[in-house]
């Protein structure tokens, strides 16, 4: 582990709501544009479900709006940090959504730092399909076997699983009715999205998807136009020159040259002050370099300056659709 990745790590565990919010600065708007139609469609006082909480993007939101948030996050580490950084109106409950109670097998990809929590599913296909995977046994449970009240609003994110979520929630749908906000890719599973607006249809639901910035009817959805390959791509990179395994000059070379990848705005973050690593790194089509400090303090503040202006002042690529 890197000492970047290690300080990263020490103010997760130290500091978990200064990281969360760090992380969610870093967290591009375009990434979720569904966030700002919860304050249209959530109403007052209303009891709302986050399924696929992971870091508590939705569970913050929905606790501001709610009455009460049941957050289910089957990873113990992102479940503990959401313990330790949610709301007094937010029920964490560290289980795996799915239409039969018992256990499973998490699937969790692996990057060569850490565990991706986001991308962890059930589905043993979408994770046999990363380089590195590793499982854990998690307990399963029913939607409608833990939730009695009325529900308002229900989001879903569990990398392919949707179906199985929806399956174990019937009861709660036809007492409650609630607005569901459901991810669903067809790189996931199969006819993924066409399984999804087929179950809903059967429970006389109307269904729209956001389309620049648009709600639009799901007949006039097609995967093929609207689920962009390149969804998984990064809008930002910040690049340390010194990695374990491969020297960050030629990983800049490598992006750099690729007619996809090119586009995406790097930062160069290194403790290298020497003349030529900047001018190589511009060379190599680096958008700007900046000193790594060496103490804790001084590295958040570079951190979140770096994340202030590359998303808050600069237009970003994806933003333009270029």
């Amino acid at each position: 582990m890197s000492a970047t990745q290690r300080t990263k790590e020490l103010l997760k565990e130290t500091f978990p709501s200064i990281w969360l919010r760090w992380h969610f600065m870093h967290h591009p708007k375009s990434a979720d544009p569904e966030l700002s139609y919860l304050d249209r469609i959530v109403p007052e006082g209303a009891v709302t479900v986050d399924v696929g909480a992971n870091c508590g993007l939705y569970t913050r939101k929905l606790a501001r709006l709610s009455k009460q948030v049941y957050a289910f996050e089957p990873s113990h580490k992102m479940a503990d940090l959401l313990r330790r950084t949610s709301a007094a109106n937010v029920s964490v409950h560290e289980i795996a959504l799915s239409d039969q109670t018992g256990n499973a097998e998490l699937f969790i990809p692996q990057d060569d730092q850490e565990p991706i929590y986001g991308l962890a599913s059930l589905e043993p296909r979408l994770g046999a399909s990363s380089k590195r995977v590793v499982s854990i046994s998690v307990p399963t449970a029913r939607l409608d076997a833990i939730v009695h009240q009325d529900v308002a609003f229900v989001k879903i994110d569990v990398e392919g699983h949707e179906l199985s979520v929806l399956n174990g929630s019937v009861e709660l749908l036809e007492h409650s009715q609630p607005v569901f906000l459901v991810e669903a890719e067809d790189r996931h599973r199969a006819q993924a999205t066409r399984s999804i607006f087929e179950f809903f249809e059967t429970k006389s639901y109307r269904g729209f998807f956001l389309k620049g910035g648009s709600a639009m009817p799901i007949d006039q959805f097609r995967p093929a136009d609207l689920q962009d390959a390149n969804a998984l791509l990064p809008d930002f990179v910040i690049l340390d020159l010194n990695l374990p395994k491969k020297d960050g000059r030629a990983v800049l070379a490598e992006v750099k040259a690729d007619p996809v990848l090119r586009k995406i705005p790097i930062a160069i973050f290194s403790t290298s002050e020497a003349r030529q690593d900047i001018v190589r790194s511009y060379e190599l089509g680096a958008n700007c370099y900046v000193r790594k400090p060496g103490n804790l303090h001084d590295f958040i503040s570079a951190v979140t300056s770096i994340g202030e202006f590359w998303f808050g002042l600069a237009r970003l690529p994806r933003e333009e659709n270029l």
